[in-house]
């Protein structure tokens, strides 16, 4: 459970919803977590490969799992996201990065 290794892709924005409960009442809370979903690290690995053209043969080699597991991933960012292929993937993550400030300069 706690074997998580950073391979250098890039990392999801920790900002919205990690601080304490997104289920509380908390005015503008709602609205954060509403604009922006939350993918488990494993999630914005896939998503950021997949967004960056690669196939889910070369996303699954790359990342040393099965490619049943990219696809599985990918159904739950396509539905956390709101997408439903992987242009519209692309621009929703540049939304997202963009938003969240993530951008490093």
């Amino acid at each position: 459970m706690g074997g998580v290794e950073s391979v250098g892709s890039s990392q999801p924005p920790k900002d919205a919803g990690e601080s304490g409960h997104a289920e509380d009442d908390a005015p503008g809370t709602a609205a954060e977590s509403a604009e922006q979903p939350v993918l488990s690290e494993a999630e914005w690995r896939v998503a950021t490969l997949a967004a960056s053209g690669m196939t889910n043969r070369q996303i699954a080699k790359s990342l040393y799992i099965t490619v049943s597991t990219v696809e599985q991933h990918l159904t739950r960012i396509y539905r956390k996201l709101s997408v439903g292929n992987r242009q519209e993937l692309s621009r929703r993550l540049w939304l997202l990065i963009g938003a969240t400030g993530a951008s490093s300069g």
